[in-house]
C-alpha cells in the first residue's frame, strides 16, 4: 500500500493518479505522502475507566459506543442513532457528545425523541475533558457520509481506542498501518448489524491482554516532521 521513495512515504499508485488528474500535471511536479500526525502525549489522559464512567454516569457493565466532536449532517450521526435503536443487546449504550450545527438540529432531536439507552451532552468538549469521554468508551464510531481524511480517527487512536468507519479513504488505508483491531471499517451505511459484528469483535479482542494499545510509532510527530522536511528540501534541491 505505502512504499518508501527517495526517503519519504509515498501514496499508493491510485492515489498519485488521482492527485495528477486534479493537478497539471507537467511533469516537473513531485509528490510525496506524509502521515498525519498522532495526538498522544499532547492531551491529558490520566484518569481511570472507572473514573471517566462515573463522572460521566455510565454504567460499569455497559458496552459503550462514543460519538465525539461537532454534530453535522454529513456525520451522519442520526443514522449511528438509527442504527443503535435497532441492537437487540440491553447492554449497550450510546454516548454522543459534541456542539450541534442548525442543518442537524431539528432531525437530531426527533431521533433522540424516546430513546433508551442514548446519553447526549449538547456541548463543546473541553481538551482537558476528552480523556473522560474516550476512556468510558469501548469504540468510537465515525459513521461519516462522506470522508477524505479523518483527525478524529488518529485522536481515538492516541488515545488507545478502536475506530468503527467506512471503508473510505485514509481510513482504509489506515486500517492497514496499524491493524483491524483498531480501525474497523464497513461497506455501507452504518446498521445493526455492523454494531453487533463490532462489538463482538471488540470483547473477543479485548482478552487479548498482550496488545491493550495500538502501535503508533509510526505516526510519531516528529518523525513526520522530519519527513515533511525532507520533502520540501528534495523539491529545493539542498
Amino acid at each position: 500500500m505505502y512504499r518508501k521513495v527517495d526517503g519519504f512515504i509515498s501514496l499508493n499508485k491510485s492515489g498519485l493518479d488521482l492527485i495528477k488528474k486534479k493537478t497539471d500535471n507537467s511533469g516537473r511536479q513531485k509528490f510525496a505522502h506524509v502521515f498525519h500526525p498522532h495526538y498522544k502525549n499532547y492531551y491529558l489522559n490520566e484518569v481511570s475507566r472507572q473514573k471517566a464512567r462515573e463522572e460521566l454516569g455510565v454504567p460499569a457493565d455497559k458496552f459503550v459506543f462514543l460519538f465525539l466532536g461537532q454534530i453535522r449532517a454529513y456525520k451522519n450521526v442520526t443514522g449511528l442513532i438509527k442504527a443503535f435503536k435497532g441492537l437487540k443487546s440491553d447492554n449497550t449504550l450510546l454516548l454522543i457528545a459534541g456542539n450541534v450545527h442548525e442543518d442537524i438540529e431539528k432531525e437530531l432531536k426527533e431521533h433522540l425523541e424516546n430513546s433508551e439507552g442514548i446519553i447526549f451532552v449538547d456541548s463543546f468538549v473541553k481538551d482537558e475533558d476528552l480523556q473522560l469521554y474516550f476512556n468510558c468508551a469501548d469504540v468510537v464510531v465515525t459513521p461519516y457520509n462522506r470522508i477524505f481524511n479523518s483527525g478524529s480517527a488518529f485522536l481515538n487512536l492516541s488515545f488507545g481506542k478502536p475506530t468503527l468507519a467506512p471503508d473510505l479513504w485514509a481510513l482504509a488505508e489506515l486500517k492497514q498501518i496499524v491493524g483491524s483491531r483498531w480501525i474497523k471499517t464497513y461497506d455501507g451505511q452504518i446498521s445493526a448489524e455492523i454494531l453487533e459484528k463490532s462489538m463482538a469483535e471488540i470483547i473477543n479482542e479485548s482478552k487479548d491482554l498482550s496488545v491493550l494499545h495500538p502501535d503508533i510509532s509510526y505516526l510519531d510527530p516528529e518523525a513526520v516532521a522530519l519527513e515533511t522536511i525532507a520533502f520540501y528540501k528534495s523539491l529545493l534541491n539542498v
